[in-house]
């Protein structure tokens, strides 16, 4: 899924004991995330969501074979650049693996793409999109595969100072927050929170 950021220059994430590997060369870009913690809307503009871990199976080649299916144990974070990142393991070594968000309504399965989002809600079960259709959120695992979010984990970055400069790291204070639902407006985390509080 390609990535819809379209500010902010990409950030190395450097923790205060020097930098973080968590998510690989993407960095994270600068987006304004809504969200709701606890029943209340709050928002951050570099972040992390944790979707959980899965046991899958996908197809792979490695060299000197041909393509086959291998068992992976994986989980899934949705990055502020916009991008579904997995990773995991197998017994081949490390896995790295694609993502893309879905709706499942009753017409059927299909691909969205970030702004086609509304809000999530229901801890990460339902998805409104801005053309009003409501069912139930996936991840489409390379076209194989369709998963639902176990959870929604959030983890919060800030700049801190170091070494005279501004770098960005995990906000330790406030971090690995469960989330009831997002989204990208206000507008749009109002109405999950209605949403949430009329179930």
């Amino acid at each position: 899924m390609k990535a819809t950021a379209k500010r902010g220059a990409m950030i190395l994430l450097v923790g205060l004991a020097g930098v973080s590997a968590v998510y690989g060369m993407k960095g994270l870009l600068e987006k304004k995330l809504y969200y709701l913690h606890q029943g209340a809307i709050e928002s951050i503009s570099y972040w992390a969501i944790y979707f959980g871990d899965y046991e899958l199976t996908l197809s792979r080649k490695f060299p000197g074979e041909e393509e086959k299916p291998i068992d992976v144990s994986v989980n899934f974070s949705f990055l502020s650049t916009g991008f579904i990142e997995g990773r995991g393991y197998s017994d081949k070594g490390k896995i790295d693996c694609s993502a893309e968000f879905m709706i499942r309504t009753s017409a059927g399965d299909s691909i969205i793409q970030n702004d086609d989002i509304a809000y999530v809600y229901d801890y990460g079960r339902k998805v409104c999109l801005k053309d009003g259709a409501v069912g139930e959120f996936f991840l489409n695992v390379e076209e194989t595969v369709s998963v639902q979010p176990k959870k929604m984990i959030l983890r919060r970055y800030k700049f801190y100072e170091q070494y005279g400069q501004k770098m960005l790291g995990e906000d330790r204070e406030r971090t690995d927050l469960p989330l009831g639902g997002f989204s990208f407006t206000k507008e749009g985390i109002t109405q999950a929170k209605k949403m949430m509080e009329s179930r």
